[in-house]
């Protein structure tokens, strides 16, 4: 009869011990997940759409509508044309003031290349944008929930070394 008791009495304890254990690793879970969550922006004008700053949003670009009121972004290039022999670039641009929560996309020749996501007002720069051969026509635009910035074109002519 003893050995029966001291058994329950050893899963017991063997169950509390358990249960501490993990409840202890929830509460570690939980302050790991707090902050790792972006907080949510203050009201902009232009604050994007989109409700859960934990999940990406999944969205077509050809269905992006044209805002013509959003503010456009602005290269920073004292030129529409550069020419170049370099095979790589840089450029950076300005996303207007009061606009949180937008992607801004880099096109070159129709195709995506590059992008920055959930980024606030500010100057970011795109390095390492690799050139086609000659003619490249580098787009970028700004995507707010489910609107999209008029977009800014310079077109990048690469020469060949000879």
């Amino acid at each position: 009869m003893k050995k029966f008791l001291f058994i329950i009495l050893l899963l017991i304890l063997i169950l509390v011990s358990f249960l501490n254990i993990k409840q202890s690793s929830w509460i570690k879970e939980g302050k790991m997940q707090e902050s790792a969550v972006k907080e949510p922006p203050e009201d902009y004008i232009g604050e994007s759409e989109k409700q859960d700053y934990q999940t990406p949003e999944i969205y077509e670009l050809n269905s992006l509508k044209v805002d013509s009121k959003l503010p456009e972004l602005r290269i920073n290039s004292i030129y529409d044309t550069v020419f170049t022999t370099s095979a790589i670039i840089a450029l950076s641009i300005e996303l207007p003031k009061k606009i949180s929560g937008a992607d801004i996309f880099l096109f070159n020749n129709g195709r995506k290349k590059d992008m920055y996501s959930q980024v606030n007002a500010g100057e970011y720069k795109f390095r390492n944008i690799f050139l086609d051969d000659s003619v490249n026509n580098i787009i970028f635009f700004y995507r707010l929930g489910s609107r999209r910035s008029q977009s800014e074109k310079i077109v990048v002519i690469r020469q060949s070394n000879r």
